[in-house]
């Protein structure tokens, strides 16, 4: 983007650009403007996906690892409810981690236990965070955001 002033400035000065993108033209506008890719589908279909971003952030000289992986978790497609419980929460989240995700948001669903939900924050994200190096959890209209 070229002449396009933004005023007043953004305090924190960068603000961080997030791109949901599926197809190849998409992933080559990911890999030269993005800080975060959103995607979604199967952990498979996200490796593939991933595996093109790759090859598009090579292309321009851009390193892969700089750009963070969020899934959004829509539940047609993890076939489950992540709040059912902390067990299947890990069996949901862990083949999007083992292809590269650091980030998922789900839609809370209107009932759930709140047990479920510090669990996965006492138990679940501080693993994940030991073994990475971060964590957060936030719930923002009504989405959570884990972050690892």
């Amino acid at each position: 983007v070229e002449n396009a002033p933004l005023s007043p400035k953004p305090k924190q000065g960068h603000l961080p650009i997030v791109i949901g993108a599926r197809g190849p033209r998409m992933l080559k506008l990911v890999a030269r403007y993005a800080d975060t890719w959103n995607c979604h589908g199967s952990p498979d279909e996200v490796a593939a996906r991933g595996e093109t971003l790759r090859e598009a952030c090579i292309a321009i000289g851009r390193d892969p690892g700089s750009i963070r992986w969020s899934l959004y978790g829509y539940a047609s497609v993890l076939g489950s409810d992540p709040f059912a419980s902390v067990d299947t929460f890990r069996r949901i989240v862990e083949p999007y981690r083992a292809v590269g995700v650091r980030e998922v948001i789900f839609e809370l669903p209107d009932r759930y236990d709140e047990r479920v939900l510090r669990g996965i924050v006492e138990d679940v994200l501080p693993e994940w965070r030991y073994s990475s190096g971060r964590n957060a959890l936030n719930v923002e209209r009504g989405q959570p955001t884990c972050r690892w």
